[in-house]
């Protein structure tokens, strides 16, 4: 038996119940409440506002709760930055992509293109990959990814990161050329 009267409602949760309960679940168990997932939330619109080709963020405010403080003109700005600050990112990867395909390619690194990804295929000697990486790290003290890492094993096959300062870029690059042309 369930202890319910004859006339008992069937248990139907509120919607607004739920969302405040996962707000408050998802930013403050395990600690204070949460900026990151703040953040989050804001560049999750930003980038769908982004996508939809719509420029004006002043539509987001009713998406946020009072106690945030973001008004129509502050997510304008907002907005407008992140928009600026992504389109920066996405010409410097870029630009330190080619730069990584110019230097492994003139140190004799196969560089494979990609079209979808921020990182660097390449491959390189006849160690396998994991071997590639343990040398590459203890002994000129470079981290790339191994080849198993993104389920690409085989030979000397790894992947670098662009999104470094361009100077740790550099120096990275250096000692990652002087392996290949070490190991040909």
């Amino acid at each position: 038996m369930s202890g319910r009267g004859p006339n008992a409602r069937p248990y139907a949760p509120r919607e607004d119940f739920i969302n405040a309960f996962y707000d408050h679940a998802s930013t403050t168990y395990g600690g204070p409440p949460s900026i990151f997932s703040l953040l989050l939330k804001i560049y999750a619109r930003f980038e769908a506002l982004r996508m939809e080709g719509n420029k004006d963020a002043a539509g987001l405010k009713p998406h946020f709760v009072r106690q945030y403080g973001l008004n129509a003109n502050r997510l304008r700005r907002g907005f407008d930055r992140y928009t600026r600050d992504r389109e920066d990112f996405i010409q410097r990867v870029r630009s330190n992509r080619e730069f990584c395909r110019e230097r492994l390619t003139d140190a004799g690194v196969e560089v494979v293109p990609a079209d979808y990804s921020i990182n660097v295929l390449c491959r390189h000697g006849s160690l396998p990959d994991y071997a590639s990486y343990r040398q590459l790290i203890e002994g000129f003290n470079v981290s790339v990814f191994s080849g198993t890492l993104c389920m690409l094993p085989g030979p000397g096959t790894f992947r670098v990161s662009p999104c470094l300062s361009l100077s740790a870029l550099d120096e990275g690059l250096t000692r990652l050329t002087t392996w290949a042309t070490q190991t040909e």
